[in-house]
């Protein structure tokens, strides 16, 4: 009987994992899809390093940021030569619209910043996806 029970726990722990692994899809093809983009990601860095910057400062610095990873030749044949501002402002809305990122009017600019409670969440929730598939 130790050993049913052993068995029926383990079951049990096998049936909460894929629970979980099925309980939020929709937010996984999200999370991963938002994070697998090297434009929005060199956004959260910058805005992580530098925050309440406008489109204009963001778009400098990405391209800064891509002008000297170009330089590593490892990665010079997958980066383009120049990200548009109206590029900059797309996935900025698309952070916007998922909550990774915050913004207000500040004059004639927006200014942007990282939402911690919603990165915190993210990474909470990675952990508890990616330990629920290893396991």
């Amino acid at each position: 009987m130790g050993k049913n029970m052993e068995n029926q726990e383990k079951h049990n722990e096998e049936k909460k994992v894929v629970r979980n692994y099925h309980y939020h899809p929709i937010l996984s093809i999200e999370l991963f899809e938002t994070l697998a983009n090297l434009v929005r990601l060199s956004i959260l860095q910058i805005l992580k390093q530098h925050p309440n910057l406008n489109v204009g400062e963001i778009h400098k610095r990405v391209n800064e940021s891509l002008q000297a990873a170009r330089e590593n030749k490892e990665f010079a044949e997958v980066l383009v030569e120049e990200i548009k501002l109206s590029v900059i402002s797309q996935h900025l809305k698309i952070l916007r619209d998922r909550r990774y990122v915050l913004c207000t009017k500040a004059g004639l600019h927006t200014e942007y910043w990282l939402n911690t409670h919603r990165l915190k969440e993210v990474v909470k929730y990675t952990k508890d996806f990616l330990s629920g598939i290893a396991e």
